[in-house]
């Protein structure tokens, strides 16, 4: 098997270099399309199942299954980012998570950081970039990314107080 459309190479496990191993496209009948140990298939895009058989002098042994698996590759995942005002904890996740799925997060510096369907960045003081790949069956597909971001807080205005004496207005001012 492998991950998306390629080469795959069927082999006879325990072969042994005293017999002739013949390839078939068919469980019954037919011509033999290969001789040999191993089949390599070229630019498979789908599963395909071939059929082996042994050859001892003139008898030949029934035939065998040996199949082709092409496993699907998981496309990027959709992600949700998030929010926070000043240092804190931002929690981001995957959008319509699939079952039997893995999802792994890294941070910046490619570090692994999670491997669930959401991740919180904690104590976190600065804008961040996560990438996240989905696993499948042993197939892992494109990252994708998403940011957790860290709005600065605005600094407290100064105010200036004023003071009257007796009635009428007072003025005040502030400032940022």
């Amino acid at each position: 098997s492998r991950c998306g459309a390629g080469n795959v190479t069927l082999e006879v496990a325990n072969a042994n270099n005293a017999y002739i191993y013949k390839w078939y496209a068919t469980a019954e009948g037919g011509e033999a399309i290969h001789s040999g140990n191993s089949y390599t298939l070229n630019n498979l895009q789908q599963d395909v199942t071939y059929y082996v058989s042994l050859v001892m002098g003139n008898c030949e042994s029934n035939r065998t299954a040996a199949t082709a698996h092409i496993k699907a590759i998981p496309d990027a995942p959709s992600l949700a980012g998030d929010s926070h005002c000043g240092t804190g904890d931002v929690t981001l996740n995957v959008l319509n998570v699939l079952n039997d799925v893995t999802y792994t997060w890294y941070n910046a510096s490619d570090e692994e950081v999670s491997t669930d369907s959401s991740y919180t960045a904690t104590g976190l003081e600065s804008t961040a970039v996560y990438h996240v790949t989905a696993t499948a069956d042993g197939c892992t597909g494109a990252s994708a990314s998403v940011t957790a971001t860290i709005h600065n807080i605005p600094e407290l205005p100064s105010v200036t107080p004023g003071a009257h004496c007796g009635e009428g207005q007072v003025s005040l001012s502030a400032s940022a």
